[in-house]
């Protein structure tokens, strides 16, 4: 009887650190000084605005909450808005919300905003359909197409030392990587630095796993865990502009762990590289679209 575990992916852990340019030039400065890194107290604000929209008293202190989230990064901002949008007892927050989206700019707010077109407040109904007017307009306007380098994978002894039965690990990073990308219709793949012109501009993206780790679980499943950092630079110049991050765990059945193969280790493994690429990705893509956004503005 077969009883080789079935590989199921159960989680996504998705994390993004976005720009931390200060933070990078103290410690590069002054190697001796302590520096508490900017986006530390970034996510600190950024939580306490969250925490105000959602629990706030005051429908006021609410609104202006939305009207502040609405500056944030779209990975950060898009669910509490809508979620306010949908939720929240004030007309004047929810009014907020729909406002904020629309300022957020990005198509996958329209399934809350079409929700908000029903609204029992007429103000929020009118609100919610300039939203949708607005992002349907610019969901159907071609794109600038964002230029990405993917580095080639470091060389013998370059990169994270993790113990793995995948085959080639950089390499296979990189091709996950270029097949994630390649499903964008907004990003242009480039894969060597000579075909970029000096007077365009461009990213360039570098991976690493910077941990695959493995153990029994108390359900006796083996969790295969892997997380990657992505550093993005500015082109030319090679400026790093920010650090986004994905993970994902794997699990085989209940009570297997102890009879799991290699070869079912190996495609443990595999899933989570996968999975934590495909998690990545998402975080790289959104990172991407607000450099775009930042500079039309």
């Amino acid at each position: 009887m077969d009883r080789r575990p079935t590989a199921i992916f159960l989680s996504l852990r998705m994390r993004s650190y976005l720009t931390f340019w200060g933070a990078l030039v103290a410690l590069l400065v002054s190697p001796g000084l302590r520096v508490v890194p900017q986006h530390l107290y970034a996510q600190s604000r950024d939580a306490a605005l969250i925490q105000t929209l959602h629990h706030g008293q005051d429908p006021e202190a609410r609104r202006q909450a939305a009207i502040r989230i609405s500056k944030l990064d779209v990975t950060v901002a898009l669910e509490p808005l809508m979620k306010a949008l949908l939720a929240d007892r004030s007309p004047i927050v929810r009014a907020a919300c729909a406002d904020a989206l629309a300022t957020l700019g990005t198509p996958a707010a329209l399934s809350a905003l079409r929700a908000a077109t029903h609204d029992e407040n007429a103000g929020v109904k009118q609100k919610a359909e300039a939203a949708v007017d607005k992002l349907t307009k610019l969901a159907a306007q071609p794109l600038e197409k964002l230029l990405v380098l993917i580095s080639s994978p470091p060389g013998k002894g370059g990169g994270a030392k993790v113990a793995t039965s995948i085959v080639g690990l950089p390499q296979r990073l990189r091709d996950e990587f270029t097949r994630e990308l390649k499903n964008s219709a907004d990003i242009e793949l480039r894969d060597d630095p000579k075909a970029i012109e000096s007077s365009e501009s461009a990213f360039a993206i570098e991976s690493t796993v910077t941990s695959l780790q493995k153990r029994t679980t108390p359900r006796g499943e083996l969790e295969v865990s892997c997380d990657i950092n992505v550093t993005i630079s500015l082109l030319p110049g090679k400026r790093v502009v920010g650090i986004v991050s994905g993970g994902a765990s794997t699990f085989s059945p209940r009570d297997s762990a102890a009879r799991v193969s290699k070869s079912q280790v190996a495609d443990l493994e595999s899933q989570a590289l996968s999975q934590a690429v495909q998690a990545a990705t998402e975080n790289l893509l959104s990172f991407l679209r607000g450099q775009r956004k930042t500079k039309s503005h």
